[in-house]
């Protein structure tokens, strides 16, 4: 009997697809096709009616002096056939449109059926947990369901975004509110930025932009002030209000930033697009956002070092079985317009202007925002060396062990030279393609991957299972893999 009704429901579906259908045909053909035999015509006849017209106009022209009655009855031909040419071509060129437009309003109608029929079923299973409650207990419970009641008219079903917050969670009061309480106000204050202005860009609907700007009482004089707006794309949009001069507002804060729930399956198909690819060496991967990147290619003929593994690590990173809510860092930038580089204090490559010294403060400031919202993770893609190498005193790892063991062998080798020369030239060496593989001679080129920094218990478990450990043990290289050619350009020659 149950088997019976269940073969009854499947049936009802069924004739109700094909009905829904058939409906769906009779729309594309009423809206598709309004002429069906002016289309008809147009399909079979377009191309030989437009030769046959053009062989027609000029035996006309040709034979305007054989008679009278054969002229008139010609142009009169023509005339038609010119006409019906027109209506064919006006009616070809709508056609696909016309398809593209009954194509668009089939799928706009069905995901509005779609999301009210699932707004109506929300607001019924809640209107059942109310009376369930009632019936339960014999005293009124004022329980506010305010908030679960879902309301989906025109407007809110296609505007981008309704909320003018940061993640559309943030107001630029609560914003500014964490400033003090993080201590960036201070530290901006100290640097002489008493009057600093938070501005929120909600034009991408998923990247937000947080920038902070205040005024500058000097004209900079750093050797770079003059060529902002010319050099590589890091700070592409930064500067935008940097090049007139005295109390102009400038840009010390920029953060492109995002929410996104990604799954592990992700990563292991990007991982294996990455080791199987013939082109992987050229240049940045497809997924980098170009406007943040700069062009890394190496010159051509140059051998790269692979980052490949010793050991396979997929089955360490499918332990992590759930999606991974992350709070995705695209481009960050901390800048101090007002102090110039010097020797103590070279800038570093992409950089415009020195740092902020706001660094610690704003990490801590995300990390919390993040907490808070309860996101697995900070996350972001190092696009150069001094990227990761700051991130990694703040406790972020690549999610990946062979990517992380690679990171942690180049620091054992050139930890060293860090310590000696300082960071800058060591970025630089990087960017000149001067740090080599020893045994093979090839250039370690930086290559962009998954950094994390864990918030949730479940993520903090993951970097310290075993698994993970073990295998970046078993990746490491061993010490002496890597070194610095420092005569491989004239700009690094002088640290031999």
């Amino acid at each position: 009997m149950e088997h019976t009704k269940y073969l009854n429901k499947v049936n009802i579906k069924h004739n109700e697809g094909n009905k829904k259908n058939d409906y769906v045909e009779n729309e594309k053909t009423k809206e598709i096709n309004p002429h069906p035999i002016i289309h008809t015509n147009t399909n079979t006849n377009t191309n030989t009616n437009t030769n046959t017209n053009t062989s027609t106009s000029t035996n006309t022209s040709t034979s305007t002096h054989a008679n009278t009655a054969t002229t008139a009855t010609t142009t009169t031909t023509t005339t038609i056939t010119t006409t019906t040419e027109k209506l064919n071509n006006r009616h070809s060129n709508h056609y696909s449109g016309n398809f593209i437009i009954a194509q668009y309003h089939i799928i706009e109608r069905y995901l509005k059926n779609f999301v009210h029929d699932g707004v109506e079923r929300w607001n019924l299973k809640i209107q059942q947990i109310r009376d369930i409650i009632k019936e339960l207990y014999k005293n009124p419970i004022d329980l506010d369901f305010g908030d679960l009641n879902i309301s989906m008219d025109e407007e809110s079903l296609y505007s981008n975004s309704s909320s003018d917050k940061l993640l559309n969670t943030y107001s630029i009061e609560e914003l500014e509110s964490y400033f003090d309480k993080f201590g960036i106000k201070q530290q901006l204050s100290s640097r002489g930025y008493n009057h600093p202005k938070i501005i929120v860009d909600f034009t991408d609907p998923f990247v937000h932009r947080l920038e902070v700007t205040d005024s500058i009482s000097t004209t900079i004089n750093s050797p770079n002030s003059s060529n902002n707006n010319n050099n590589n794309n890091n700070n592409n949009n930064n500067n935008n209000n940097n090049n007139n001069g005295n109390n102009t507002d400038h840009i010390l804060i920029d953060i492109f930033i995002r929410r996104k729930e990604f799954y592990i399956y992700e990563l292991l198909e990007e991982k294996k697009k990455h080791d199987n690819s013939s082109d992987r060496n050229i240049g940045p991967p497809s997924n980098v956002d170009q406007r943040y990147v700069p062009n890394f290619k190496m010159m051509n003929g140059t051998k790269l070092f692979e980052w490949i593994d010793l050991h396979p690590t997929e089955s360490v990173l499918k332990q992590i079985d759930y999606p991974i809510k992350s709070t995705v860092i695209e481009w960050l930038c901390l800048q101090d317009p007002s102090k110039p580089f010097s020797e103590t204090r070279p800038p570093l490559p992409g950089q415009q202007h020195s740092g902020l010294g706001v660094t610690k403060q704003i990490n801590n400031l995300l990390v919390h925002l993040a907490t808070i919202q309860n996101r697995d993770c900070l996350l972001n893609k190092p696009f150069r060396f001094y990227n990761a190498f700051f991130y990694q005193t703040r406790e972020y790892f690549y999610i990946d062990p062979g990517v992380q063991a690679i990171f942690l062998s180049l620091l054992n080798d050139i930890e060293e030279s860090i310590s000696k020369f300082g960071l800058a030239p060591i970025s630089w060496a990087f960017e000149f393609g001067c740090v080599k593989e020893k045994a093979t001679g090839n250039t370690v080129k930086w290559e962009f991957h998954k950094q994390l920094k864990p918030i949730s218990p479940r993520m903090k478990n993951y970097f310290k299972s075993k698994l993970y450990i073990k295998s970046v043990q078993d990746n490491m290289r061993p010490m002496g893999t890597f070194y610095i050619d420092w005569s491989g350009h004239p700009s690094l020659s002088h640290f031999v």
